[in-house]
């Protein structure tokens, strides 16, 4: 029998539920655990757009928080920031791609 390749670890959802006009995200990816809340934008009455606000951990105020008119965009604009203020704000470097992947399974984005 042939031997498969080794599956890289990917990113989980170890937790979904309701938060305020949206749904918050509890992940975990190669031991880091932190959160990403899903919801309509509705600041100056737009409904078409979207808001992701990341965390890092559980229960923390929200780190990162961007909007885009889709859930997809909004969530790759945090991804941006998330990375450009890695170093100063001491945030783990998270693989954006597999997290995308794990909301895109849920239908979170």
């Amino acid at each position: 029998m042939k031997r498969e390749a080794p599956v890289e670890p990917g990113c989980k959802i170890t937790m979904q539920y309701r938060a305020g006009n949206g749904f918050m995200y509890e992940l975990e990816s190669s031991g880091v655990i932190f959160g990403v809340h899903v919801s309509r934008a509705e600041a100056s009455g737009r409904t078409d757009s979207f808001s992701v606000t990341a965390h890092h951990g559980r229960n923390t105020p929200a780190v990162v928080s961007e909007s885009g008119p889709t859930g997809d965009e909004a969530l790759r604009n945090v991804a941006r920031t998330w990375t450009a203020k890695c170093s100063e704000l001491g945030l783990p470097t998270l693989d954006w791609n597999k997290i995308a992947a794990a909301l895109v399974a849920v239908r979170a984005i």
